[in-house]
């Protein structure tokens, strides 16, 4: 099997934090997301793939729809790579108070497993430079839960921070996205529904998104310097969000 790891791509941003100012954090520039389907021809084109395309797809599908099933029933399931587990989000008023589907929410959470931990090793680094035109999605707050980077409420706001995330310019593509990990169809917000539109912090109302998993994604001619960008640019926050 080809198994050369490229290096990966890593822009700087300068931290405006007070006691880190004059200093940088990196960011690695994403590619976009995978599908199991694409994750299966990848494996089977660089060789030494034990199994068909379709027999790693429909596997991965029975060990991910079990690890659900015993995640349901209370089980902290360890898949090696994460750790899959239930939980409850929200806070109680006092020990009597009961589920309350207006102040809480259940979801899965996964953790960084052993295996992932060891793996992560393998990566190397190309710093490409300091960043001075890329917008970057830094967090995902669904505003109806208080959870951060993990689900979405259709028809509440969801608060997306980040740098030069402004939307603005003339491009008819401008605007906020939602795009489903699946199938890569994108759900744009209408233009009213942008509660806030600052450079660091969006807000918009969640579309009625179907269940599944999404990204989201910016498109901005937004110039920290001024002016508009002679062309659009796209932040894609890479983590997934979960429409239950």
């Amino acid at each position: 099997m080809t198994n050369v790891i490229n290096p990966v791509k890593v822009y700087l941003y300068p931290n405006n934090m007070l006691e880190e100012s004059g200093k940088y954090y990196a960011r690695i520039v994403s590619y976009g997301s995978l599908t199991p389907e694409q994750i299966a021809a990848s494996a089977v084109s660089r060789g030494g793939a034990s199994m068909s395309e379709t027999d790693m797809i429909n596997g991965f599908h029975e060990i991910m729809k079990e690890a659900t099933f015993q995640a349901q029933n209370g089980f902290l399931v360890n898949l090696e790579w994460f750790m899959l587990q239930a939980k409850i989000n929200g806070t109680f008023d006092d020990e009597l108070d009961t589920f309350d589907t207006t102040r809480h929410s259940l979801s899965f959470s996964l953790k960084q497993g052993q295996t992932m931990r060891d793996e992560v090793g393998d990566i190397t680094l190309d710093i490409i430079g300091v960043s001075d035109t890329q917008p970057l999605i830094s967090s995902v707050t669904d505003v109806r839960t208080g959870n951060v980077n993990s689900t979405l409420t259709p028809g509440y706001v969801a608060r997306i921070a980040g740098e030069r995330i402004k939307v603005s310019g003339d491009a008819t593509m401008t605007g906020v996205y939602f795009v489903d990990t699946s199938s890569g169809e994108s759900t744009r917000v209408d233009d009213a529904d942008v509660v806030r539109n600052y450079p660091s912090e969006v807000e918009v109302m969640i579309p009625e998104l179907a269940a599944g998993s999404y990204n989201v994604q910016i498109v901005t001619q937004f110039s920290s310097s001024g002016g508009l960008l002679a062309e659009a640019r796209t932040a894609t926050f890479s983590t997934e969000l979960t429409v239950a």
